[in-house]
C-alpha cells in the first residue's frame, strides 16, 4: 500500500500534528506500507530525508495560511501514485487542496481533523455557518472518502461541516509507548509538571495561581513549566509577584529527550487548558510514562484523562479546584500509585501506535474496498448491464426476424 500523508507544517518542526504525522508514518512503514510525507516547509531539511516532499507556497511567507501551488501539488500526487492520500487538519490550505487534487486524480482520500474551537458543541451555529460563510470547507470535506477525528469532541465539531454521506471515525492520537515509558526511580515526590506552549488558552497562568494555593499546604511542592510562547515574560512576572521564588522553574523550550526526562521525574502532570483542546497529546504521553494527570474538562481532554482512574478532571479556569486536585493526588501515595499503573495501562491499550496505526489502516482498507465495490464496481456493473441489455435486444430482434420468416413461409 502506498500512502501520502499531507500536512501544512514541516514534519521536522515541533507540534501535535507534526508529532502525529511522524509517528503514523513510522508505524505505517513498520506495517509494510510505502509512505511519503508532503508538506510546505523546511526544504533544506526535507531534502535530507527520504520520503519527505516539499510543495512550496504560492507566496514566500512563513505562515500556515499561505496556500501551496495547486498545480505543483497535483503533479506531486500524480508522480507518487499513492493508493490513499491522508490529509491532516481540516482547516488548512495544503490539507484541503490535497483532497481536491486527489479527487481529480481518482485517488482515495482520508482526512483527519485535529482541531476544535470555542463553542465547538454549538452545532446549529456551525452548521448554519457551513452553508454560508464557511461553505468552501463543507464543499471540500464532502470530497473525502472518510473523515477521522482525534476525539469525540473533534468529531462533534467536524460533523457540522461534513456531508452525512462521508463516513466518520474517531481514532486518537498515537504515542510511542516504547519511548514514553515509566522510570519510577526518577520521580520527584512533589513535582508538578506543565508541558506546552505558553499561550493564554493553555492556562499556565491559572496553574500558577493554583500552585500558590498548593504551596500554602505543601511547602515542599515544586512546579516546572516547560515550553515557549508569548506569555513567558508574563508568567515569570506573575510567579515573582506571587512570591513563589525557587518553587517554580520556567525552563523554556526543551528537546524531546529533556521532555521525556521531565515527564519521568514528575509526580503529577497538569494540563490546565482553557479552550481549544481537541485531544491533549501531552496528557497521553504523561500517561504512557505512568503519570497521573490533572486536566480540565475542555474538548477532548476528559476522553483522554478518565476522572478517578488515570487522573482528576476539574472545571477550566478554576484555580482553587485545580489546587485541590493537585493536593489530593500529591498527599495520597496509594491513590497516586494506583492511578500511575492505570495511566500506563490505558496508554498501552488506547494510545499506543501499535493500536492506533492498525485502526488507521482499517480505515484505509475500508475506503479502498468501498472504491472497488462503490465507484469502480458500479462502473463495471453499468457496463455489464448495458452489454446484457444490448445482447438481449439483439436476441429479441433475431427471434422476431425468425418468427416473421416462419410466418411468411407458412403463409
Amino acid at each position: 500500500m502506498r500512502i501520502v500523508l499531507v500536512t501544512d507544517w514541516s514534519p521536522t518542526s515541533v507540534g501535535g500534528v507534526q508529532s502525529h504525522v511522524g509517528g503514523l508514518a513510522k508505524w505505517l512503514e513498520k506495517r509494510g506500507a510505502k509512505v511519503y510525507v508532503v508538506s510546505k516547509g523546511s526544504g533544506d531539511l526535507l531534502a535530507e530525508q527520504e520520503g519527505l516532499v516539499e510543495v512550496k507556497p504560492i507566496i514566500p511567507v512563513d505562515t500556515v495560511l499561505a496556500p501551496p501551488n495547486p498545480l505543483k501539488l497535483r503533479d506531486v500526487l500524480e508522480e507518487l501514485r499513492p493508493d490513499v492520500v491522508h490529509a491532516h487538519h481540516a482547516f488548512t490550505p495544503l490539507s484541503l487542496l490535497s483532497i481536491l487534487a486527489a479527487k481529480s486524480l481518482g485517488i482515495c482520500r482520508v482526512l483527519t481533523n485535529h482541531s476544535i474551537t470555542i463553542g465547538f458543541e454549538y452545532e446549529l451555529l456551525w452548521r448554519t455557518t457551513s452553508y454560508s460563510l464557511l461553505f468552501p470547507y463543507r464543499y471540500v470535506l464532502s470530497k473525502a472518502d472518510a473523515i477521522i477525528s482525534v476525539s469525540r469532541a473533534a468529531d462533534c465539531f467536524i460533523s457540522s461541516f461534513a456531508d452525512g454521506s462521508v463516513p466518520r471515525y474517531v481514532i486518537p492520537n498515537g504515542v510511542d509507548t516504547e519511548v514514553y515509558s515509566p522510570h519510577q526511580s526518577e520521580t520527584q515526590d512533589l513535582r508538578v509538571l506543565f508541558l506546552g506552549r505558553l499561550v493564554y488558552r493553555k492556562g499556565a497562568h491559572v496553574l500558577l495561581l493554583a500552585f500558590k494555593e498548593l504551596v500554602e499546604e505543601m511547602r515542599e511542592a515544586e512546579l516546572v513549566i516547560a515550553g515557549k510562547g508569548v506569555m513567558e515574560p508574563f508568567l515569570r512576572a506573575l510567579s515573582s509577584a506571587l512570591g513563589l521564588g525557587s518553587r517554580v522553574k520556567i525552563v523554556g523550550g526543551v528537546s524531546e529527550q529533556r521532555k521525556l526526562e521531565l515527564l519521568r521525574s514528575a509526580a503529577v502532570v497538569c494540563v490546565p487548558s482553557l479552550f481549544g483542546e481537541s485531544f491533549g497529546l501531552v496528557a497521553a504521553e504523561a500517561m504512557a510514562c505512568g503519570k497521573p494527570v490533572v486536566a480540565t474538562s475542555v474538548g477532548g481532554l476528559p476522553e483522554v484523562v478518565e476522572h478517578g482512574r488515570t487522573g482528576l478532571v476539574v472545571e477550566a479556569g478554576d484555580h482553587v479546584a485545580l489546587a485541590n486536585a493537585l493536593a489530593t493526588l500529591l498527599s495520597d501515595t496509594r491513590m497516586l500509585k494506583r492511578m500511575s499503573a492505570e495511566a500506563r495501562r490505558v496508554a498501552e491499550e488506547r494510545f499506543s501506535w501499535e493500536v492506533v496505526s492498525r485502526e488507521v489502516i482499517d480505515v484505509y482498507e475500508e475506503v479502498l474496498e468501498d472504491r472497488w465495490f462503490g465507484e469502480e464496481s458500479e462502473a463495471v456493473f453499468n457496463e455489464t448491464f448495458h452489454r446484457a441489455r444490448l445482447f438481449e435486444s439483439l436476441l429479441q430482434t433475431i427471434a422476431l426476424m425468425c418468427c416473421r420468416e416462419a410466418a411468411s413461409t407458412a403463409w
